[in-house]
């Protein structure tokens, strides 16, 4: 039997706020063995006050409607894979976090969401930015000696795959990190930082 924490991804298609501050999303539960949706997958999420559980379709995708913001437990299962627990985080910067859980301990965290100016604004405000590295097929590379970067400027480097969500701008994304930096630490981080940053002129 496969490990649904293994294999199967979940991934933003699209995200707006509803009335009253709720949030609409769509998602997909993948096989990132075979790239192919999980069809029929059920897919929970759980908070103090309720519980809402929604099949995916043939393709695999879901679409929650009118969700209150918060912290949910989120749980996957489907027939031939192992059931997956774990916490996501739904806001109105319309950004997805889902973390994976072993016991009651985070063990990894996935961000599911468009990168964009929005969202790099929401990411500076809780102290959590990328630099984001070209992806593709065969994504950036991130060596030992990156780490000696991200820890001065307390700041990761992230590549990812080829998939492009909904309202994706990489490069506007970074432009905004690019403008804390500068606010924050003045140029000399442009002189240590990877050329190769998505977006980078020196």
């Amino acid at each position: 039997m496969n490990s649904l924490a293994k294999i199967i991804l979940i991934f933003l298609l699209l995200a707006d706020i509803s009335s009253a501050q709720k949030i609409n999303f769509n998602g997909k539960v993948i096989d990132i063995i075979n790239n192919d949706g999980v069809s029929f997958a059920t897919v929970f999420l759980s908070n103090d006050k309720d519980t809402i559980g929604i099949c995916a379709d043939i393709e695999g995708e879901f679409h929650f409607k009118n969700t209150e913001p918060g912290f949910y437990q989120i749980r996957i299962k489907s027939s031939g894979y192992e059931n997956f627990v774990g916490k996501i985080l739904v806001d109105t910067s319309l950004r997805l976090q889902v973390f994976k859980m072993k016991g009651n301990i985070i063990i990894d965290s996935v961000y599911i969401f468009s990168f964009n100016k929005l969202s790099a604004l929401s990411d500076i405000e809780i102290k959590n930015m990328r630099l984001l590295l070209p992806g593709g097929f065969v994504s950036s590379k991130i060596y030992d000696s990156d780490t000696l970067f991200e820890k001065k400027y307390k700041i990761k480097f992230y590549s990812r795959d080829c998939i492009i969500y909904c309202g994706e701008n990489e490069e506007e994304y970074n432009q905004q990190i690019f403008n804390y930096l500068d606010k924050k630490y003045g140029l000399r981080w442009r002189e240590e930082v990877r050329k190769d940053v998505i977006g980078f002129i020196k």
